[in-house]
């Protein structure tokens, strides 16, 4: 089914240490500079949670692919703010300035499909508290996103943040499991309060008095409290971290980079190039095996996307909206609990039923960003269309 993967946010974990060094190119031709030095969790493999070998190269790439992304964001924004200020909101003229008025057309369209309003007043001035500004609440605006992004994140600046890989260094042990931190007592003699679970989770890689994480007990063998077998990634506002799950560092599930598919992006006039009856029957996995890729969709569930949408949650405590349908009311699971805001369908949805709750849904934010890195074509509609020209 076209939204089986999910990313999710949570407000508290757990932390360790190793440093790891990511290195990006800024701009394209250059050289590589330092990217910010994460601190990996963990030692060994994704076993104990840390990220090494084949996992840490993707991850790589993947923040290599999030910085042009959000660098292309801030080009195409600037260039946005600049054209509205000289015309007065009206754009580039038709005719004397064809090349800008496309442009400025695909990246605006784009910019209100995804976030439900111009981010302009009627004389051309940025909205102040719209969409590119949301002044006095101690958060990113969008555009401030983009460039912490660039200007920081992308830059060299340690940010002091951590990754896992997967959440396999956490074992449940019972009320009456030996206190591994303390082998003459009990998990119900030191820890009285888990008794609400029955056990507590334990990690053998965290710092003393980091050790535990209270959480429900398996539901299932080898099931773990963070991740499960529909979550790409996890973040953790305080004290900062992400955990990449199992399937985001699977190259079967998920396209590792957006890098290199500029010529398989194909033009179509549906919605996602096929009909909706062979939509549905779409697997986990099928999207990246198509080798014509006519929706945004297909570049949705990526690693690099991935990272982009986690980095959000991560600076800026931004939480995923709830899913409304094309008439605004909430989509609930199987279990009664709301769906989350994930791919271009419902992040349309969100920011035109809820707008305002779609200028901080990291979703929207990062597949703005990916439609700005595929500048060559108009993403206003969800799938590719020839950047439009003046007449």
């Amino acid at each position: 089914m076209l939204f089986p993967i999910q990313r999710a946010f949570i407000p508290v974990i757990l932390l360790s240490s190793q440093v790891l060094q990511i290195e990006a190119v800024p701009h394209d031709g250059e050289d590589n500079s330092l990217l910010p030095a994460f601190t990996l969790v963990g030692q060994g493999n994704r076993d104990q949670g840390n990220c090494a070998g084949d996992d840490l190269e993707l991850l790589k790439s993947a923040y290599e692919d999030a910085c042009a992304m959000s660098r292309r964001a801030v080009e195409d924004l600037d260039f946005l703010v600049d054209q509205a200020k000289a015309t007065a909101g009206k754009g580039p003229d038709k005719k004397s300035n064809k090349a800008d008025y496309s442009n400025y057309r695909r990246i605006l369209d784009t910019f209100i499909a995804l976030f439900g309003t111009s981010p302009f007043d009627q004389q051309g001035n940025v909205d102040v508290g719209g969409p590119l500004f949301v002044p006095n609440d101690g958060s990113y605006h969008l555009k401030g996103f983009f460039e912490t992004m660039v200007n920081e994140k992308c830059s060299g600046r340690d940010i002091d943040k951590r990754i896992f890989c997967t959440d396999n260094h956490w074992e449940f042990l019972k009320n009456d499991a030996q206190d591994p931190t303390d082998p003459s007592k009990t998990i119900q003699e030191n820890l009285p309060q888990c008794q609400t679970y029955g056990g507590i989770w334990y990690s053998s890689v965290q710092p003393a008095g980091e050790q535990w994480l209270f959480a429900p007990p398996p539901s299932s063998p080898g099931k773990r409290p963070i991740c499960d077998d529909r979550k790409l990634a996890v973040t953790h506002f305080s004290p900062g971290t992400i955990t990449f799950c199992q399937l985001s560092l699977n190259p079967n599930v998920v396209l590792d980079t957006i890098k290199g598919f500029e010529g398989s992006i194909k033009p179509t006039n549906t919605r996602y190039g096929m009909t909706d009856k062979a939509l549905d029957k779409m697997r986990l996995g099928d999207l990246i095996k198509k080798k014509d890729l006519t929706s945004i969709e297909f570049l949705r569930d990526s690693l690099s996307l991935t990272f982009l949408h986690e980095m959000l949650h991560l600076l800026t405590d931004k939480p995923d909206q709830d899913a409304v349908d094309e008439d605004g009311n909430p989509i609930m699971d199987r279990d009664g609990k709301p769906e989350l805001t994930y791919g271009w369908t419902r992040c349309r949805n969100l920011a035109t039923h809820d707008t305002q709750l779609s200028w901080g849904n990291p979703d929207n934010v990062a597949l703005f960003a990916l439609a700005m890195y595929f500048r060559q074509w108009d993403w206003s509609r969800g799938y590719p269309q020839p950047v439009k020209k003046a007449d």
